[in-house]
């Protein structure tokens, strides 16, 4: 009976364990991811009603832009990914609206979010001015080819959210 017991605790810890990662995964991606190398998609819409066409049953579809780039704070600096988003679409695709633990989503240009491990690395509050050091890079053209660096370019952005991933 007792061996019972310990299989049921560990078996529930092991499935609670479970569904807990898959939201912090998919909670904030979405439960299809599509990725694009090259230059950025010319018409985004084209791509959203084919997927909507081939998968009646989807919900809600939002576009972003990843890339790599350092941020710097009031107190240090951290390689990041930066996902740029469109906050209306992503609060029905994703689950960062409710991630939010200080602040708010982004409701102008010049305005982020940050991961609270990044915040905390950086020493960034909801206020703090930040700034976003983006390589700039050549066009990958459509043969993929090697790309050159160029002058990076200096953003600066307003943290007006601290959000929890789930991650850490």
């Amino acid at each position: 009976a007792l061996g019972v017991l310990a299989l049921t605790v560990v078996t529930s810890v092991i499935n609670g364990f479970e569904g807990e990662l898959g939201e912090a995964i998919s909670g904030l991606n979405g439960d299809v991811v599509l990725y694009w190398r090259a230059d950025p998609v010319a018409d985004p819409a084209v791509i959203t009603g084919k997927l909507m066409r081939a998968l009646p049953q989807t919900e809600a579809v939002s576009a972003s832009l990843i890339t790599e780039l350092m941020a710097a704070g009031p107190h240090g600096t951290g390689g990041v990914l930066l996902e740029g988003i469109d906050p209306e679409s992503a609060a029905k695709a994703t689950t960062l609206p409710k991630r939010i633990m200080q602040g708010r989503m982004p409701e102008a240009d010049g305005e982020i979010v940050l991961a609270k491990v990044l915040a905390e690395k950086i020493g960034a509050t909801v206020g703090n001015p930040i700034r976003l050091v983006i390589p700039q890079l050549a066009s990958a053209g459509s043969e993929g080819a090697s790309r050159s660096l160029g002058v990076p370019k200096i953003l600066e952005a307003t943290v007006v959210g601290i959000a929890s991933l789930g991650m850490y």
